[in-house]
């Protein structure tokens, strides 16, 4: 079983409050957990980073971060 959550808004979305919401979807898979955000820059250039961890979530790992496109999952291989 995994979990999976996508956000698409007109609002910013930071490091703590994507966290905070793959932990309240952690009890699907344990395994491992990761996001890929849209980083936009300046001149329009937009940049997709994907970030991929093993284990629980954990803040710490995490680098910070703001976009107003995000979309990650927690893993449970079955």
């Amino acid at each position: 079983m995994c979990g999976i959550i996508g956000i698409v808004d007109n609002i910013v979305i930071n490091k703590e409050h994507f966290i905070n919401l793959l932990k309240k979807i952690q009890h699907r898979g344990q395994e491992s957990y990761g996001f890929c955000y849209l980083r936009s820059k300046a001149d329009n250039q937009n940049t997709i980073i994907t970030e991929k961890f093993q284990g629980k979530i954990n803040n710490t790992e995490v680098t910070d971060f703001y976009s107003k496109m995000i979309i990650g999952h927690c893993r449970y291989s079955t």
